[in-house]
C-alpha cells in the first residue's frame, strides 16, 4: 500500500522567510531514504507558494485557498502522504531536522516517537500557555505526554490512517495522541531554537480559544460519546 519509507510534512502559513531553508533540509531526507515532501500552504497571504516554485518537480505542494488552521493543515498532508511513516515539523526552523536520524532508528520498536522540546526555548509566556495546556490535555483524556504540541512527530502511517480526526486547529495534537495513546510510544527530547524570522501565531486569542473548545468537543466524545478509545 505504501511506496516510500517517509512523508515529510511541513504545514505553512505566512513562512515566507523560512519555508526555502525547511525544504532544503528535509531534502537529505529524499536523497537518503526513499522519500517524500509535502508542505500545505495553509491560506498564505505572503510569499510561501511562490518561494517554493524552483522545487515544485521535487516535492508535493498542497494549498489552501484560505486560512484553514494548523490541524486542517496538518491533516490535508496526512491524506496525501504515501510512505509508510509520517514525519511532521513545523516550517520555522525550530527544530535540527537531522535528529530525525535518531527518531527513524526507534521505528522497529515503536509506533510513536515523538520530540519534547529540551530546553525549551520560547518566550516565557508561551512556556506558561504550554504547561497549563499540557495539564488540562494530560488530566482530561488520561495522558501522559511531556510537550503536546511539540512539532516533531513520527508516527507510522498505517496507525494515524487508521483514526478519524476532527480538528482544525491546535488541538490536533492532543486528538491524535488520545486516538493513537493504545500504541507504543516513546517520548525523546529534541533541541529546540527561538524562531528567528517571522512571527508566531500559536498565542493569538483566537487560536488558544479555538483550541479550547476543541478540546471541550474532544473530552465529551472521549468519555461520552463515540470517539471512546480502543485498544
Amino acid at each position: 500500500m505504501y511506496q516510500l519509507e517517509l512523508s515529510i510534512i511541513f504545514p505553512a502559513y505566512n513562512e515566507e522567510d523560512n519555508i526555502v531553508e525547511a525544504v532544503q533540509r528535509a531534502l537529505f531526507f529524499v536523497d537518503s531514504h526513499a522519500a517524500e515532501i509535502i508542505v500545505v500552504d495553509d491560506g498564505s497571504i505572503d510569499s510561501t507558494v511562490q518561494r517554493l516554485q524552483p522545487f515544485q518537480d521535487t516535492i508535493k505542494i498542497v494549498r489552501h485557498s484560505k486560512n484553514q488552521g494548523y490541524g486542517a493543515a496538518l491533516r490535508s498532508g496526512f491524506s496525501h502522504a504515501k510512505g509508510r511513516w509520517i514525519f511532521f515539523c513545523d516550517s520555522d526552523l525550530q527544530f535540527p531536522l537531522d535528529a530525525l536520524s535518531e527518531f527513524l532508528t526507534y521505528t522497529h520498536d515503536y509506533d510513536l516517537i515523538i520530540g519534547y522540546r529540551f530546553p525549551r526555548k520560547d518566550p516565557r509566556i508561551r512556556i506558561i500557555n504550554a504547561r497549563i495546556w499540557r495539564f488540562l490535555v494530560n488530566r482530561s483524556l488520561g495522558l501522559s505526554v511531556r510537550d503536546i504540541n511539540c512539532a516533531f512527530k513520527l508516527i507510522r502511517t498505517s496507525h494515524l490512517h487508521s483514526i478519524t480526526l476532527h480538528a482544525k486547529g491546535a488541538s490536533i495534537n492532543a486528538e491524535l495522541l488520545t486516538k493513537l495513546s493504545s500504541h507504543r510510544m516513546i517520548q525523546l527530547p529534541v533541541q529546540h531554537v527561538p524562531r528567528i524570522r517571522g512571527r508566531q501565531t500559536g498565542a493569538y486569542p483566537r487560536v488558544i480559544i479555538r483550541a479550547l473548545r476543541e478540546l471541550a468537543v474532544l473530552v465529551y466524545d472521549v468519555h461520552f460519546g463515540s470517539e471512546i478509545q480502543k485498544p
